[in-house]
């Protein structure tokens, strides 16, 4: 889109009424900030109403949204909304961490894809007085959710991206937002997640 005064007027009143965010990542002082989607109604209006509002997909039976609600689509909706939710929580996640006394700033952080290296992105980054960052990571799950050996890969290729990109020597540290906890297991016991924030801790 072209820039200019009505779009920054438009962006302006979509973040006054909390229905946009914007946040500026780690590392990036004022510039380059984002602008997210965060409210709930929208996310669901853009995924599953708009784009079908005018063919015969919403009015294809009683069982439309049972299957959409196994597709894939769905899962990486579910997904987004409950970062969403975080996002809006972000003190709550922090007393949850017991990190009241010790954070110092929140933000999340990405860098791009280049040429021999995979984008990556990072949820909430929590910067601390003691000299570490507790990394979170949201996982929306119906039970308590189960680490596996691909997920400790991602979180420790997405480390490995921060520490290339931003030359920290702060100790990392990694902390899982979910509603129900962790499952225990090989890869939960391993000492990968250092903490666990729940779903109740936003109440």
């Amino acid at each position: 889109m072209t820039s200019g005064g009505t779009l920054k007027r438009r962006l302006d009143q979509l973040e006054a009424s909390s229905l946009i965010e914007r946040s500026v990542p780690y590392g990036k002082a004022n510039k380059g900030h984002y602008l997210k989607v965060v409210d709930e109604y929208s996310l669901f209006y853009l995924t599953w109403i708009e784009p079908f509002k005018s063919s015969r997909a919403m009015s294809r039976g009683r069982n439309y949204w049972a299957n959409c609600a196994k597709s894939p689509a769905f899962l990486s909706w579910r997904g987004y909304a409950f970062e969403a939710v975080c996002a809006k929580h972000v003190d709550a996640i922090i007393r949850a961490l017991g990190l009241e006394s010790t954070a110092l700033t929140a933000s999340g952080w990405r860098a791009g894809a280049k040429a021999k290296t995979r984008g990556a992105q990072i949820d909430l980054l929590i910067d601390r007085a003691d000299d570490a960052m507790t990394l979170c990571e949201m996982r929306y799950a119906q039970a308590p959710y189960r680490l596996d050996r691909r997920t400790i890969r991602e979180l420790t290729e997405r480390l490995e991206a921060f520490e290339a990109a931003t030359g920290t020597r702060e100790q990392l540290l990694w902390a899982l937002v979910t509603p129900h906890g962790l499952q225990p297991g090989l890869w939960s016991d391993d000492g990968e997640i250092s903490s666990v924030a729940l779903l109740d801790a936003f109440r």
